[in-house]
């Protein structure tokens, strides 16, 4: 149970982290920790949000 709780916030701490730092160019800063904390369940609910996630991982 351990185990995976880790493994589940290690991958929303790197997609956040991999996320926030190129969010600044599609959202507002004001914006970014927000979304960057959200992103799990946005990238679920919302496809804007799922295009726009996959342009911010681009390099």
């Amino acid at each position: 149970m351990g185990l995976i709780f880790l493994i589940l916030l290690a991958v929303w701490g790197t997609g956040a982290w991999m996320f926030s730092k190129k969010a600044g160019r599609y959202y507002q800063d004001d914006q970014v920790f927000m979304l960057a904390a959200l992103w799990p369940v946005f990238l679920i609910t919302n496809s804007r949000f799922r295009e726009n996630f996959n342009k911010a991982l681009k390099p």
